[in-house]
């Protein structure tokens, strides 16, 4: 009889076909996936000719069936599998990115994971402002100024020491004074001080004779003179 000349075609973008042969079996890539010519790198997002599919690598995703690449998860994201929670920083396969959830951001491309705002600072979207409120999908971390705290770690903005407290960095104990910033906790002004701002590092020591014997000044005035024949102290009487 007469010879047949088959000319076997590439696999078309996104599909693949593992065996050799002219039989039209190629298959479309799963979600999570990227079609591959060597078994360890995707074949590119136009490429065709794939001959096997492999897992997205950690930090990237693919959403769609027959794709011959997979995508970063870029700064404020994660990759995911569940399209609720980061897949994870070492986690192949993802199908979804996500946004960083409140109080977490990702800095670089390629993120399975978004790491936690630590206490003294706040997870930032723009690199200048606390994130604020529910907001997602932050980039960064910022240390809490001045006169502000922030307790726990997941935290979207710093909290003010308000007029009658200051910033602190031990637990309440001592004010955090001068410029000094990333406070983790507040302290009240003890007796005989008091702070006036919205915004404080430090609580003011009453005048030479003068007291005050409360808690949480926030004014001037609350130190009072002593008297004839009456002395101040150190701890507001």
């Amino acid at each position: 009889g007469t010879a047949v000349n088959q000319t076997c075609a590439a696999c078309a973008i996104g599909k693949y076909k593992a065996t050799s042969g002219n039989d039209g079996t190629c298959v479309d890539g799963a979600t999570g996936q990227c079609t591959t010519t060597d078994g360890v790198s995707c074949i590119g997002a136009i490429a065709t000719g794939a001959t096997g599919s492999i897992p997205c690598p950690a930090g990237e995703y693919s959403t769609a069936t027959a794709s011959g690449a997979c995508f970063l998860a870029e700064s404020g994201t994660c990759s995911s599998k569940n399209e609720i929670s980061c897949a994870g920083s070492d986690v192949i396969g993802s199908n979804f990115k996500i946004s960083c959830p409140a109080g977490k951001y990702s800095t670089a491309a390629a993120n399975g994971a978004c790491t936690e705002a630590l206490a003294g600072y706040c997870s930032s979207i723009d690199g200048t402002n606390c994130a604020q409120g529910t907001n997602t999908g932050a980039k960064s971390q910022l240390i809490c100024p001045q006169g502000k705290y922030a307790k726990s770690t997941s935290n979207t903005d710093c909290t003010a020491a308000v007029a009658g407290k200051c910033s602190s960095n031990d637990g309440g104990i001592t004010c955090i004074t001068g410029t000094n910033t990333g406070a983790t906790s507040v302290k009240i002004c003890p007796k005989g001080r008091y702070s006036t701002a919205s915004v404080n590092t430090d609580c003011t020591q009453c005048v030479e004779g003068k007291y005050s014997g409360t808690l949480g000044a926030s004014l001037a005035s609350t130190c009072l003179s002593a008297g004839p024949g009456k002395c101040s102290s150190n701890d507001g009487f």
